[in-house]
């Protein structure tokens, strides 16, 4: 029933009888607040840890198939021109963009907040191109005075990208065998990385069972910042691409990727102890998790149903899918056919007709005259 029981008197009340019985207990404010952030941050988990965790492995691995090469002094000057007609456009595209939000800065009502709505995309655009150019300027210098990327570098990226493929199957597998078949057979008791985790523990090697818990539970935060700069890459009208780049990362874009690591870290917890139950036993987190947030009012049907983790199952197939067919972003330039064609695409012409293409003279030449008129 309803019954108001003492706290002394919860045990043997609960007990006594044969049916099933239900206790409401009031949490304190400190578990409510996890709770809420729990709920925000699986939010941000699902979408970016999902596509992440497809990402990072493909994107490390093109980094080292699309790896800078030697080039000749010929090749370097015609992209070089090339590279700098682009940015001239892109110039021109940001004088465009900032008249356009000039205009539109005190505009109001539903046809005004669309046009600065589109401005901001258009914005979000232009600063993807920008990146993307100064990426490709970096590799064309690398190309010509260190003779290509080094050896070392390459085969690091390579490795780190079958190893980061490996955790990513690794991950998706256990989500499989540890929550999911539990769920539709709770007979079942099938243990995965738990049991990794545990024979480290129980033949003195706790210390490496505790480096591989937090190398997987980091991996996940990796993969949220990367899933983050994967979806502003593709989708512009959200937010614009904050990248992490050695030595010549904003701040902006420093503040805004560790929010997002705060945000989602509650989020990364709760699933760490769910997937990994066995190992976090006779923890505060599973205190906090399992027995308290779990069974809160309204987010007990999210956390017992596990529809995060289903939800972010599913955003992974689809981003693998999506990522296997157009792994290489839209405006990605890269020294080869298609890279030639993205940056054709910015300058204004159908082809660049670089040196070594199966264009015709005729046809580079005509080709080469729209990128300067295009200038003029």
């Amino acid at each position: 029933g309803d019954d108001v029981v003492p706290p002394g008197q919860v045990g043997p009340t609960a007990c006594s009888g044969s049916e099933e019985t239900h206790l409401e207990i009031k949490v304190g404010f400190d578990v409510y607040i996890i709770a809420v952030l729990c709920f925000v941050g699986w939010l941000f988990f699902v979408v970016f840890g999902g596509i992440g965790l497809s990402a990072v492995p493909l994107d490390l691995i093109l980094e080292y198939t699309d790896r800078p090469k030697p080039i000749d002094e010929q090749t370097y000057q015609q992209r070089r021109r090339l590279l700098g007609q682009a940015a001239s456009l892109l110039m021109a595209q940001a004088d465009s963009l900032q008249g356009k939000d000039c205009d539109l800065a005190n505009g109001k009502g539903w046809r005004a907040g669309r046009q600065k709505r589109a401005v901001r995309a258009d914005y979000n655009k232009f600063k993807r191109d920008v990146m993307l150019l100064e990426t490709e300027f970096e590799r064309l210098k690398t190309s010509k005075f260190h003779k290509g990327e080094n050896l070392a570098v390459s085969i690091a990226k390579l490795i780190m990208g079958i190893l980061c493929a490996i955790m990513s199957i690794m991950w998706v597998l256990h989500i499989i065998l540890v929550v999911m078949i539990p769920q539709l057979d709770p007979g079942s008791d099938i243990q995965f990385l738990d049991a990794i985790f545990s024979a480290c523990e129980g033949s003195g090697l706790y210390p490496l069972g505790v480096a591989l818990f937090a190398v997987f539970t980091l991996y996940l935060l990796a993969c949220v910042v990367k899933g983050c700069l994967k979806f502003g890459m593709r989708i512009f009208f959200l937010f614009s691409i904050h990248p992490m780049r050695h030595q010549s990362t904003p701040l902006n874009s420093i503040l805004f990727n560790v929010e997002m690591v705060l945000i989602t870290s509650a989020a990364v917890c709760q699933f760490s102890q769910t997937a990994f139950r066995d190992y976090a036993r006779l923890t505060d987190a599973e205190v906090i998790f399992s027995a308290q947030v779990k069974y809160m009012s309204f987010y007990s049907f999210f956390f017992k149903n596990n529809i995060f983790i289903y939800a972010l199952l599913g955003f992974f197939v689809l981003a693998l899918i999506y990522l296997l067919v157009k792994p290489r972003d839209n405006a990605d330039f890269r020294p080869d056919t298609k890279a030639d064609k993205q940056l054709a695409r910015i300058i204004g012409v159908k082809s660049l007709g670089l040196p070594g293409k199966k264009d015709k003279k005729s046809k580079k030449d005509k080709d080469l005259d729209e990128a300067a008129a295009a200038l003029a």
